[in-house]
């Protein structure tokens, strides 16, 4: 694992940015292949992907993912929609669904949650 340097609510807006592009280029894409009859593997598909891949790169490096980590939820895991499991730093194995899953898998720590004050 490489080192954090951004904190879990920085991590997570830059991926929920990251996976909201990529759903625009996902509808975008499909709506410029039915038009033109262009395919991801044609060289525009391609440049244009491997700029994303590079896009995924940046951002695992910034939030510290040392193990493709984001790259395999996008890909593998369908953003989350498969449910695939992956092994949490302390060894045990955690379905991963969401974005925060995803940060613990990374290995960010959680944020505990506000308690309400008390009423007196």
């Amino acid at each position: 694992m490489k080192t954090i340097t951004v904190s879990r609510e920085e991590a997570k807006r830059t991926l929920e940015d990251l996976f909201s592009r990529k759903a625009d280029l996902d509808k975008q894409w499909g709506l410029f292949e039915d038009l033109a009859g262009v395919y991801s593997d044609y060289p525009l598909g391609n440049a244009i992907w491997r700029l994303f891949d590079f896009s995924v790169r940046v951002v695992s490096e910034l939030i510290g993912d040392g193990s493709e980590t984001v790259s395999w939820y996008i890909w593998d895991n369908d953003l989350g929609k498969k449910g695939y499991e992956h092994t949490v730093p302390d060894g045990k194995l955690k379905k991963v669904k969401s974005v925060d899953d995803l940060l613990d898998v990374i290995g960010y720590p959680l944020v505990p949650k506000k308690r309400k004050p008390r009423a007196r």
